[in-house]
């Protein structure tokens, strides 16, 4: 059974410099792996390879239906909503648009 599994990572768009990614996958290292396949590089993750925390997929609701991956960013007033990880999108902070 699919669990989804969140990662804190380090990401220039967000203005605390922080973002958390939701994977779903069956086992902490295959959401791992995931992550590693879209483009993060192991330097950003700021646990290592094991995830900040887990939840059901039931709590982020259809957002994780289509896609396998959502992200949060830490911006100056708090965590953002939950929202898709469009295909495409780098989520390697060096390949990433900073905000000012």
């Amino acid at each position: 059974m699919d669990q989804v599994f969140v990662f804190e990572v380090e990401d220039s768009r967000a203005s605390g410099w922080s973002a958390e990614i939701a994977v779903r996958a069956r086992r902490p290292a295959e959401a791992f792996r995931i992550l590693r396949d879209a483009g993060l590089r192991k330097s950003q993750f700021t646990r290592g390879i094991r995830p900040t925390w887990s939840m059901s997929p039931d709590e982020l609701g259809d957002l994780l239906s289509a896609r396998r991956m959502a992200r949060r960013l830490l911006d100056d007033e708090g965590w953002t909503p939950w929202s898709a990880v469009e295909d495409g999108l780098a989520l390697n902070w060096r390949d990433a648009p900073r905000r000012r």
